[in-house]
């Protein structure tokens, strides 16, 4: 079935990059497809290896026992995220409260145009805090320096909210990840010889 989907995406890029410009978005599109496919097939004949079969098994296994845990993560990600939305994380407020233009100065280089709301101008604020808040959960802190326009009963919260997030995402939800992959691999393991000749 993958290798259906594989050929016939790599006809349509084809006759896209004849019919359009080569660099239209459909053709990357495409072009990201064929690739996912290449690497899912790289995985399929990786397993004739005896030494690779054990990683290749593994990872099979560790997505499919991940599910819950990897469900619970985007709920708890989005929901702090949410958190982080509150108190208005890449936005400045007038006195009133009504939104207005971003001053945010903390992506801004020597002689470079300040970047409204946050790095993220594209996909708007709203995605933009979740994704943020992912790099948080992963241990990239750079949400910090959009906190500096914050004003200081809402930079309070924000170190509080910060802290609950990195506390429970990154320390405590990612170990629980690396030690669920962990047991998964040792099943893997002691059923080596039984995966080899299977796969």
């Amino acid at each position: 079935m993958t290798d259906i989907f594989y050929y016939s995406s790599t006809i349509a890029n084809i006759v896209a990059q004849q019919t359009l410009d080569a660099h239209h978005i459909l053709n990357r599109i495409l072009m990201c497809i064929i690739v996912l496919f290449l690497i899912q097939k790289t995985f399929f004949y990786m397993r004739m290896f005896t030494t690779l079969t054990p990683i290749v098994v593994m990872l099979q296994n560790v997505l499919w026992d991940l599910r819950l845990f990897l469900t619970f993560y985007v709920i708890l990600v989005a929901l702090s995220a949410h958190m982080f939305m509150i108190i208005g994380l890449g936005n400045d407020y007038d006195a009133k409260g009504a939104d207005t233009e971003s001053k945010n100065t903390a992506h801004v280089g020597a002689g470079m145009k300040a970047v409204e709301g946050t790095e993220y101008s594209h996909i708007g604020l709203h995605l933009g805090t979740v994704f943020s808040t992912v790099r948080v959960s992963i241990g990239d802190f750079s949400a910090i320096d959009t906190s500096a326009s914050l004003s200081g009963a809402d930079n309070w919260l924000f170190w509080i909210i910060w802290t609950f997030v990195m506390g429970a995402t990154c320390i405590v939800f990612l170990n629980f990840i690396v030690a669920e992959a962990s047991a998964s691999y040792a099943v893997v393991m002691e059923e080596i010889e039984e995966n080899t000749w299977k796969e």
